[in-house]
């Protein structure tokens, strides 16, 4: 394979992970289980031409970007009033997520500098700061933090699914969000109760 079919193999897979996340992030909201999420990207320009927004010959909006952007999808957890009544309101953290597909290892220069430096600055906030890496068919979600990076063979440093098998996602969230036994991704990592079917 040409290494312009491979980087085509890899945005499509990357494509379909990401619409894969927005379904789950968006059945997510509707339950309560998040209080938003966005999927991001660069700042950009939209290109004008004679007044009107140019276009490309399959009519998707033309536009330069103009800035780097953080992690792919923006969100938060939902916040909660203190049981006790004092009226404290505790949750809320924000959420960073960065989403990579690959057949093979993820190498660590894979995910760009300003999206490290996104994941990073969110950890330090106190917010969730995760990768979510579907390595090899298999989806993992690890904590930005806690990534184990390893250079197995003296290289970049990098991670395959053996390394990051302890945050394989439970099977019940690779379920369609409306099936009555779907559980969410993040639940292992929010400090949720476990998964009970459809409800965490």
């Amino acid at each position: 394979m040409t290494r312009a079919a491979a980087g085509l193999v890899a945005r499509r897979h990357g494509a379909a992970l990401e619409a894969w996340l927005t379904m789950q992030h968006d059945r997510a909201i509707e339950r309560g289980l998040l209080a938003r999420m966005k999927h991001v990207g660069a700042p950009s320009t939209p290109h004008v031409v004679n007044g009107r927004l140019g276009r490309d010959q399959r009519g998707r909006m033309l536009a330069a970007i103009t800035g780097t952007g953080p992690a792919d999808f923006q969100g938060q957890l939902p916040a909660a009033r203190c049981f006790c009544g004092c009226g404290a309101v505790h949750g809320g953290r924000a959420v960073a997520i960065e989403a990579k597909s690959r057949e093979g290892r993820l190498t660590r220069e894979e995910i760009a500098e300003h999206q490290r430096a996104d994941l990073d600055a969110c950890a330090a906030g106190g917010g969730l700061a995760v990768i979510v890496a579907r390595l090899d068919g298999a989806v993992h979600a690890i904590p930005w933090r806690e990534v184990p990076w390893c250079s197995p063979r003296g290289g970049s440093p990098s991670i395959g699914a053996a390394d990051v098998a302890a945050w394989r996602i439970d099977a019940r969230c690779e379920r369609h969000p409306l099936d009555a036994r779907w559980g969410f991704y993040l639940s292992a990592l929010t400090g949720e109760a476990a998964m009970r079917g459809g409800s965490v």
